[in-house]
């Protein structure tokens, strides 16, 4: 991976770095310096190097007190030799974690959210408004239902993947009883995106 002609490196972090700054900071309420002057650059030779770069940062909003950061969240099995903490209460205090998202409801929106095995055979109880995250076609499946949304019509892993966080975030903005998701197959990039759902209905 190479800039694109015209760009040099140093203007690209630059520009990241300002940007993040001022998002941070204003999330924060803070001021000032966010980023430390000086990148961290390695070249990474083997693939133990690899995963310790990886371990560094993952660490980093964890050493920086950024307890629920959104965007981490790995499990053992997907080639970063990272294994899986136990599963531990949403008040629990944490214990053995290296990374937030390890924590099991670190996915968690704040409507509850319950996994189901084959929509068709589940109806919407009538005095609640339940949201639907659909991996399935199946048009009859759908009745009932406030709000649907599908990871993917053509139920492509790659594109599931990249909607999912928002379409979990679309269903819990509009204040609804329940989401309930469709579980769909745990193979390949399936596993990550049902270890997401399953952390999500902790």
């Amino acid at each position: 991976m190479r800039p694109m002609t015209g760009h040099i490196l140093s203007d690209i972090l630059h520009t990241w770095k300002s940007f993040t700054a001022q998002r941070a900071n204003q999330l924060l309420h803070r001021r000032g310096k966010f980023w430390q002057p000086e990148s961290y650059d390695h070249l990474v030779r083997t693939e133990q190097d690899f995963q310790n770069q990886i371990r560094y940062v993952i660490q980093n909003p964890v050493k920086a007190g950024l307890r629920s950061w959104l965007w981490v969240g790995v499990r053992g099995g997907d080639g970063l030799g990272f294994q899986r903490s136990e599963s531990i209460g949403r008040d629990a205090e944490p214990t053995g974690i290296c990374a937030p998202g390890q924590l099991p409801s670190h996915y968690a929106p704040k409507t509850p959210l319950r996994l189901i095995d084959e929509a068709e055979r589940y109806s919407p109880p009538k005095n609640q408004r339940v949201g639907f995250l659909a991996w399935s076609n199946r048009v009859g499946s759908r009745e009932g239902f406030a709000a649907v949304r599908n990871l993917s019509a053509r139920q492509d892993l790659r594109e599931a993947a990249a909607n999912l966080f928002r379409h979990l975030r679309e269903l819990d903005a509009l204040g609804l009883d329940l989401i309930v998701a469709e579980r769909i197959s745990s193979r390949g990039l399936g596993a990550a995106i049902m270890d997401r759902l399953e952390r999500a209905s902790h």
